[in-house]
């Protein structure tokens, strides 16, 4: 008898022929008693991303026009689940990742989204210092309000009537579109969570001889002061880099 599909996993990949076999591995082996589905959105990938992943027993999508948030909207649209769970290519997850997102949506009819912190894969560097600190603070705010104020978009699940209930993902934004989607769900009377052990493990590419950079550019710039110029203007100052 086929499961029903609780999860849909939705995981972009651009030229992630370095780190799509451990990620999908690692989803694959979920120790988890319920039915998930896995979409792969090749955005435009110029490697053999796509080779690779018809190797496993996996969707493969495509949407060729560039943009994180524009292929996760694809899989969003493809997918099957009850709830989308979305997660970056380069991204290891334990065993018992999607047990633990299942119980916290259990819990509560009223939740909407949950999500939890990255931490390093090299552990001692620059970046899982900040992830651990911010995982604290996020935490915190959590225990405090009873709500998230922010999630990680490559380690975040989403209850997918929730998403369609507020028009789905900003289309505005290229990479990032965590302050909007939060808020819009929060106006429907959805509840966020923030559990500190449901943990993605993530490539320290982002941050590797440009940790300044990530900080002041991406998460400063493009993150907190572009989200706000999107609601005043309508348009985004500018995208998120490519980094392999």
């Amino acid at each position: 008898m086929t499961k029903k599909i609780v999860f849909s996993i939705i995981i972009p990949a651009f030229n992630e022929e370095k780190t799509i076999v451990k990620c999908l591995k690692s989803v694959l082996s979920q120790d988890f008693d319920h039915g998930f589905e896995i979409i792969v959105v090749n955005n435009g990938s110029t490697d053999n991303t796509a080779k690779i992943v018809n190797q496993f027993k996996v969707q493969l999508i495509n949407e060729s026009k560039k943009g994180l948030i524009l292929a996760r909207n694809a899989g969003f649209k493809q997918a099957k689940g009850k709830y989308l769970v979305n997660l970056d290519a380069d991204c290891l997850v334990s065993k018992d990742w999607l047990k633990k997102i299942y119980l916290n949506f259990q819990k509560d009819s009223r939740v909407v989204l949950v999500t939890g912190p990255y931490l390093c894969l090299n552990p001692g560097q620059k970046t899982d210092y900040l992830n651990l600190f911010l995982a604290f603070i996020l935490d915190l705010l959590y225990q405090i309000f009873d709500r998230s104020f922010s999630y990680y978009g490559g380690n975040v699940a989403i209850k997918k009537s929730a998403l369609e209930q507020i028009g789905g993902y900003d289309l505005r934004f290229s990479s990032s579109d965590q302050l909007s989607l939060l808020k819009r769900l929060e106006q429907i009377g959805g509840k966020t969570v923030f559990d500190k052990t449901l943990i993605g493990y993530s490539s320290p590419r982002r941050t590797r001889k440009r940790f300044l950079k990530w900080i002041f550019k991406e998460v400063l710039f493009l993150y907190v002061i572009n989200n706000f110029y999107i609601k005043l203007g309508g348009k985004s100052l500018g995208v998120w880099e490519d980094i392999r």
